[in-house]
């Protein structure tokens, strides 16, 4: 390398150095008597020419070996260089020392596994030890299935090690692959128990898979989740009581419900977090929270933080009546509402707005406070008088509300009155009432 073409001072090249010399221990740190090639080839220090010259040179260096018996192939580098010595005649079936094939070095990148198969790799080949590379994915949690697609002998997963494996391809592998791992030994019970769940979160097929091995085993019945299982439904469950649909949600508790075989079990779950109804939109999976026992106000009172929206609140500006009633059944606070930005809004006064007299009355039943409103200004009379509103103005003061009840300024409703906005039968009833 020629010092005075590449570098323009000492201290550039000082750095380069110290840069190769990074590399160089990174790479062969405990693997001494490495040849020159391989530690050019991982440095970096050869460009695609430069080992092209050499390949066609000398054609023997794409499977010349160090002391520990590694090919240029074993040296780990860019996939670019490892064609151009596959093109050179670069043995893919080369064994180090240990017996450790090219394939088993690159186990771990699936792109070069597809492309040493495609120069005849044997897939079944065994190092030293007996290991193939289908036992060391096994082992690795690396993919196995393709390795079965690309011809790959299945190797018996010991017993020592079938419940680790077994849950490690649960995620990713197929359902053959499992059915494989069963076969061999069968997996305990508690792995057995905490498939199902991981299954009954994540992938039905293969919930229904375990579903059929359940006559071989006879663990009792759960009570509870381990902590484990109680994260990885946790965590599903967040997600699924937000859906707008609620067949996934149900699919989700029917599931688990099998694996705790308990409803109560499964219902202290579900209402663990007080503020469990937050996000939910869909009225089918909020019936199913809300008799688990979710809390309606959750967990608070409302009056306390009213930056908070209530359940209730979102029902009420949806129009959702079936949700307002299911809400207001199982005791949301009728007067709740939010002041989230100066919002500033109530149930009572959101239904006045949106001319929902059927939620109206319903507030009204539940026993809403008629005079209650998050700034004294904005009572629902005023309200209902703002929005030209006359049969909700009827049903505020039959049900009790105050008609003269003055704000923080002294201004009582009738000084909100508007010839203009109004209608003359909302002016005339109003003061009606007033001067009564």
């Amino acid at each position: 390398m020629s010092t005075n073409s590449q570098w323009i001072t000492a201290q550039e090249y000082t750095e380069c150095l110290i840069e190769i010399g990074e590399k160089f221990l990174h790479y062969f740190h405990k693997r001494r008597n490495s040849l020159p090639l391989h530690i050019q080839i991982a440095c970096g220090m050869l460009s695609l020419s430069d080992l092209k010259e050499m390949l066609l040179a000398k054609p023997h260096l794409a499977n010349v070996r160090d002391d520990f018996g590694r090919t240029p192939m074993m040296v780990y580098w860019h996939s670019i260089l490892y064609s151009l010595l596959l093109e050179h005649g670069a043995n893919t079936n080369q064994c180090d020392n240990d017996g450790n094939t090219v394939l088993m070095y690159h186990r771990k990148n699936t792109e070069m596994v597809e492309l040493l198969l495609s120069y005849g790799a044997d897939i079944n080949a065994k190092n030293n030890e007996g290991i193939s590379l289908i036992a060391m994915a096994q082992r690795e949690g690396l993919p196995i299935q393709p390795l079965l697609d690309a011809g790959a002998i299945w190797q018996p997963v010991t017993r020592d090690k079938k419940n680790e494996i077994f849950l490690n391809c649960l995620p990713n592998e197929s359902i053959e692959v499992l059915s494989r791992i069963v076969s061999d030994n069968v997996i305990s019970e508690e792995t057995y128990h905490h498939a199902r769940v991981w299954s009954g979160c994540h992938c039905q097929k293969k919930f229904e898979w375990l579903r059929q091995l359940e006559n071989s085993f006879t663990y009792p019945k759960e009570k509870d989740f381990t902590e484990e299982e109680a994260k990885i439904f946790e965590k599903e469950f967040r997600l699924r009581k937000c859906d707008v649909e609620s067949e996934g949600f149900k699919t989700l508790l029917n599931n688990m419900k099998e694996c705790l075989w308990d409803l109560s079990a499964l219902n202290k779950y579900l209402v663990r977090d007080p503020a469990v109804l937050s996000g939910v939109s869909n009225v089918e999976i909020l019936e199913i929270l809300l008799k688990a026992g979710a809390d309606p106000n959750l967990g608070m009172e409302w009056e306390k933080n009213t930056d908070a929206g209530s359940i209730l609140y979102s029902a009420v500006e949806l129009r959702n009546a079936k949700a307002v009633r299911l809400l207001l059944a199982a005791g949301a606070n009728p007067t709740s509402g939010t002041s989230y930005m100066e919002c500033d809004d109530t149930n009572v006064a959101c239904a006045i707005r949106n001319n929902d007299l059927d939620i109206l009355k319903m507030l009204i039943e539940a026993k809403a406070d008629l005079d209650f409103a998050i700034r004294c200004n904005r009572t629902p009379i005023i309200t209902a008088i703002k929005e030209n509103n006359l049969p909700a103005l009827k049903m505020l003061i039959e049900a009790g509300a105050n008609p003269n009840l003055a704000d923080l300024y002294g201004r009582i409703p009738a000084e909100s009155l508007d010839k203009v906005n109004n209608s003359p039968e909302l002016i005339d009833y109003f003061m009606t009432v007033t001067a009564s």
